[in-house]
């Protein structure tokens, strides 16, 4: 009983607590140490990261640097100088021999790569717009032609064949406009005149289609088709007789065609009926 109640003892508890209690300390202090090192773990590679995306990021003077041009400091083209069209010029010459040789493919390419000597070659660009044509790719005939145009505004050729690729497209208001530039520009080629007569006709203005006509036939009095198209303009005004005329010149030179000779018959009967009924019954 007095062992118990002995200095010794209390001594004895006061050391056990304090050993518990250090115990404590050391296993929350491990705990709390584990927990950190996870943490940091997590944590530093997102650091990283940002930090390598924000030394990537451009400084306000380093991107003003590398900002586009505007549309105003955007130089012109410049313009091809004499070696650039030489070059055109040779690969023109060698599309040409690929496309007698029926290799229309590459023939394309070489034109492609002469087009970047010199953009609006002429030869260049009609020989590619030969090949859409042939492809049956009139609108990228056409859209070359126009292109043409704009550097090339009083060139027949051009004029002509944008004429064509426009009419085959059965955009026929548009190509007679252009050629009726084409008349102007060549005071009256007879492409001009015979495909002006020939698209009036077909928009059916027929006036047009008779003055054309008869501006063609002056230099080629002996064309069937022209003077069969004059014909049936002169029959659409009701200038019968002056159509009548017509047909009579035509059977003489095509003296055994049927519908010439069947127009004609239709004509003179029409002629007839208006004689008739035009006269005077108490005459």
């Amino acid at each position: 009983m007095d062992f118990f109640l002995s200095a010794t003892l209390v001594r004895f508890d006061a050391w056990f607590f304090f050993a518990n209690l250090a115990f404590l300390f050391l296993a929350a202090s491990s705990y709390v140490a584990e927990k950190l090192f996870w943490l940091f773990r997590v944590v530093s590679p997102v650091r990283a990261a940002q930090s390598a995306k924000e030394d990537e990021t451009p400084s306000p003077e380093a991107s003003d640097s590398v900002l586009p041009l505007s549309v105003e400091e955007v130089p012109e083209p410049s313009a091809p100088t004499s070696d650039d069209r030489q070059q055109a010029s040779e690969i023109a010459k060698l599309a040409k021999t690929k496309i007698a040789r029926g290799e229309f493919t590459e023939a394309k390419a070489k034109i492609i790569e002469g087009l970047t000597y010199d953009k609006f070659d002429k030869e260049l660009n009609c020989l590619l717009a030969s090949l859409y044509e042939r492809e049956k790719d009139f609108k990228k005939a056409e859209l070359v032609y126009k292109d043409l145009i704009v550097v090339h505004d009083t060139d027949p050729e051009i004029y002509l064949k944008l004429g064509f690729a426009l009419s085959m497209q059965t955009k026929y208001e548009i190509a007679f406009e252009i050629y009726k530039k084409l008349h102007a520009i060549t005071g009256g080629s007879d492409e001009a005149v015979e495909m002006l007569a020939n698209l009036a006709y077909q928009l059916e203005r027929y006036e047009e289609a008779r003055n054309s006509a008869k501006e063609y036939l002056k230099k080629h009095p002996r064309n069937v088709e022209m003077l069969n198209l004059l014909a049936s303009s002169q029959a659409n005004l009701g200038e019968r007789k002056e159509a009548l005329e017509t047909l009579e010149k035509l059977r003489v030179i095509d003296p055994y065609n049927s519908k010439i000779r069947e127009f004609a018959e239709k004509i003179a009967l029409e002629l007839e009926l208006e004689g008739n009924f035009g006269k005077n019954p108490t005459a």
